[in-house]
């Protein structure tokens, strides 16, 4: 689960990848879409690590709304580690 200050780690991974250039873009992203609804993020977004406890990976399953439905999908998967 995402915690207080892990939007530093979720930029550094998605920049990393090439998402977002430079992480400042990246932050601010994870700033407008995600920190309003920081419960959900907290939910909805896991880092995976490697065996060192680097993270190294990201998945955040999320949704878009429409006029009459919720629709989830997986917004991100993105893995540094080069495996």
């Amino acid at each position: 689960m995402i915690q207080a200050g892990d939007e530093e780690s979720w930029a550094e991974i998605v920049t990393s990848v090439l998402e977002f250039n430079p992480k400042e873009v990246a932050l601010e992203y994870f700033t407008k879409n995600y920190l309003l609804y920081l419960n959900e993020v907290k939910l909805r977004t896991i880092f995976i690590k490697a065996d060192d406890g680097e993270k190294i990976g990201t998945f955040t399953a999320w949704w878009r709304y429409t006029r009459i439905h919720r629709h989830p999908f997986v917004q991100w998967v993105d893995d540094r580690s080069g495996r």
